[in-house]
């Protein structure tokens, strides 16, 4: 139902879309059109004819998978206050621990891509990165 229900969603924000005079044949409407349509029958296809072995995730999985959704709401708020780096490496910390559950490995990596990341984008791409909020 929850397949059904976003193309459903995603086909209407499809329809609203304005399109310009000169664009191409599968443009900004009509791809969104037919990756709808697509979902739309693959959740009809499961609601009809749902899996008979279906095993029904763990509380343990429910709640890694609602932090894994979670998670960017908090990186894309915390962004603009805190600056790059402080919210990269939390976000990069708790993914990493999603990922393989060993907080030594996920801070260092959390902290290292944190790193690298803004060293990459503020000096090597020349990005305009907040670094930290009044200080750089």
């Amino acid at each position: 139902m929850p397949v059904f229900l976003g193309a459903v969603s995603y086909g209407i924000a499809g329809l609203n879309l304005q399109v310009g005079f000169k664009t191409d044949p599968v443009g900004a409407r009509t791809l969104p059109l037919i990756v709808a349509a697509a979902a739309l029958i693959c959740g009809l296809v499961m609601v009809v004819r749902p899996d008979p072995d279906l095993n029904c995730p763990t509380a343990g999985v429910r709640v890694a998978s609602a932090v894994a959704v979670v998670t960017p709401v908090g990186y894309s708020l915390a962004l603009k206050p805190m600056g790059f780096p402080i919210p990269t490496a939390i976000t990069a910390v708790i993914r990493s621990y999603l990922i393989e559950p060993r907080w030594r490995f996920s801070v260092l990596a959390g902290l290292g891509l944190a790193g690298g990341l803004f060293i990459t984008f503020r000096y090597g791409i020349r990005l305009n990165l907040v670094g930290y909020p009044g200080v750089f």
